[in-house]
């Protein structure tokens, strides 16, 4: 499974939900300079949440329907496979199937996500799976007309005992952001796609 490299995270830990009024202002400076910020709950529990926090130079409504558009996600988010399975007004069942790498190896997980598009909210749980544990959110806030506040949470358990938590708790770490990252890149050629179709012939 392909990731796009992650150029600048910073590790936050983190208690309770209160992310965005946690960060300090060197980290909201740092967010306004493009920086993707990890945040880690400190928790006895051995799967922890992990949090992304980062900002995307586009219209929350763009932002919403790149995270929503889930028959995209092979293109977006870069996993092997991704279908939605059923809808229910704003409830959805979203089929995965991950391609993770040695020692994990692939992974499947049907989630019950709930769109709240009124609060730019979704959550999801996982109903069936190879996963253990696969359950997270999205809240998206609007800090201008093109720019985007973007917070991604997610408890994650692949069921694979063989990986030690502290090598989970890594590789989840270096790949969060990506999260982020590959939003901003599908917008971005999105955007660039578009502009060529504009611009005059001749």
């Amino acid at each position: 499974m392909a990731w796009i490299p992650v150029l600048a995270a910073s590790l936050v830990p983190w208690v309770g939900d209160g992310v965005v009024a946690a960060l300090s202002a060197g980290e909201k400076a740092r967010l306004e300079a493009g920086e993707v910020l990890v945040q880690v709950e400190r928790a006895d529990a051995p799967v922890k949440r992990f949090q992304v926090v980062g900002d995307i130079e586009s219209p929350v409504a763009e932002v919403w329907a790149a995270y929503t558009d889930f028959d995209h996600y092979e293109q977006i988010f870069d996993i092997t496979k991704c279908r939605v399975e059923r809808r229910d007004g704003p409830t959805l069942q979203v089929y995965s199937y991950l391609a993770l790498v040695w020692p994990i190896g692939p992974r499947w997980v049907i989630n019950e996500t709930r769109l709240e598009q009124d609060v730019w909210r979704f959550t999801y749980n996982r109903v069936q799976g190879t996963f253990r544990k696969y359950e997270g959110e999205l809240q998206l806030t609007e800090l201008g007309p093109r720019r985007t506040r973007v917070r991604f949470a997610a408890r994650i358990d692949p069921d694979f005992p063989a990986v030690p938590i502290f090598l989970l708790d890594w590789v989840q770490y270096r790949q969060f952001p990506t999260a982020i990252t590959h939003v901003r890149e599908w917008l971005r050629r999105k955007g660039d796609a578009a502009g060529a179709g504009n611009r005059p012939k001749g």
